[in-house]
């Protein structure tokens, strides 16, 4: 139970850090406006992680237990994902 806590803490905190982050790269914003409503499922296999990144015209939603149907998906251990 505390690490399903600890997890959604965190899962909220890189959300309020990417949706800042955004507010300053007019560029990137402009970028993803083309996934508006879009959703991105990441399933990281090392460590076994699998976020639903949600976008919308406000930066983006992350989530846990997404249980709709992405646009895609991407596959990979962490250091893969981080070198895309």
């Amino acid at each position: 139970m505390i690490f399903d806590t600890v997890n959604a803490v965190a899962l909220n905190g890189l959300e309020a850090a990417i949706n800042s982050a955004l507010k300053f790269d007019q560029g990137t914003q402009k970028k993803l406006q083309a996934l508006d409503q879009q959703v991105l499922l990441v399933n990281c296999a090392l460590p076994p992680i699998q976020i639903a990144v949600e976008v919308h015209k406000e930066g983006v939603s992350l989530h846990k237990d997404w249980q709709g149907d992405p646009a895609i998906t991407l596959n990979g251990s962490l250091v893969a994902l981080a070198n895309l």
